[in-house]
């Protein structure tokens, strides 16, 4: 042994760890406040961006701060999450840790996009009620209101309030103070006129008389063509002693 040394070269090959040759990403999913929604198991990819099957052994746990109401399969990676109260409109984070069989890591982000809340009133789409039959549908008396409130009342049974303008339009207000609206045109309809109330009397040229409390009947003929003349529309017209005429309409 004369003290001098050898040196050799060992090429020793390190395996990579999964975590750098994998990515895995889930895919968005929405949601309901109170309702189970499920996040489909995790895609993989390669560093080339090509879809990759899950490799053999991999763990998954729910990450730190996870929100309530969310579950994973530790086997698959699928998540069942149930938006609490208070999410409504928000996008929820459900943060995932991926455990590989080489020890190493990944950690990835499930969003939830969660609904925003509806109210009583687009809960509940008004319903159009049995139409109410009114003298004016642009002046309803009150008890024609009445009429149309129960109607509506009675096709709408979540509304809280139901409230009946001149016009027939109702109101519904719900229990959280939301409201619906309905057209007169849906809740009323109109009497049909009689002839008398599509042609209002009209007064003729007055006549001469002797004595306005009895009139002669020569001069209740002279009345009689001075309203017919007047009023064409009548079919009949017939004077008392006083002078007051009736008209009669087809």
């Amino acid at each position: 042994n004369d003290g001098t040394k050898d040196e050799v070269s060992i090429k020793v090959n390190v395996a990579e760890k999964t975590a750098n040759k994998v990515q895995p990403s889930y895919t968005e999913a929405d949601a309901e406040v109170g309702k189970q929604t499920t996040i489909t198991a995790p895609n993989f990819t390669d560093d080339a961006s090509k879809d990759v099957s899950k490799p053999e052994g991999t763990k998954f746990a729910l990450g730190e701060k996870a929100p309530d109401g969310a579950k994973i399969n530790p086997d698959t990676g699928e998540i069942t999450y149930t938006p609490a109260n208070g999410t409504a409109g928000t996008e929820v984070k459900i943060p995932v840790v991926v455990t590989y069989k080489d020890g190493s890591t990944d950690n990835v982000v499930a969003n939830v996009t969660v609904a925003p809340a509806q109210t009583d009133a687009e809960k509940n789409p008004a319903v159009a009620p049995a139409t109410t039959e009114v003298k004016d549908k642009t002046k309803l008396t009150d008890k024609e209101k009445e009429k149309v409130v129960e109607a509506v009342k009675k096709a709408n049974p979540e509304a809280k309030e139901v409230t009946v303008g001149d016009d027939g339009k109702a109101t519904l207000t719900y229990k959280d103070g939301s409201t619906n609206e309905i057209p007169g045109d849906k809740t009323v309809t109109e009497k049909a006129k009689t002839d008398a109330e599509k042609n209002p009397a009209v007064a003729p040229a007055t006549t001469e008389v002797k004595d306005k409390t009895k009139l002669t009947d020569k001069e209740k003929e002279k009345v009689v063509e001075a309203v017919k003349k007047a009023n064409p529309e009548a079919k009949e017209v017939t004077v008392g002693d006083d002078g007051k005429a009736t008209l009669t309409y087809k």
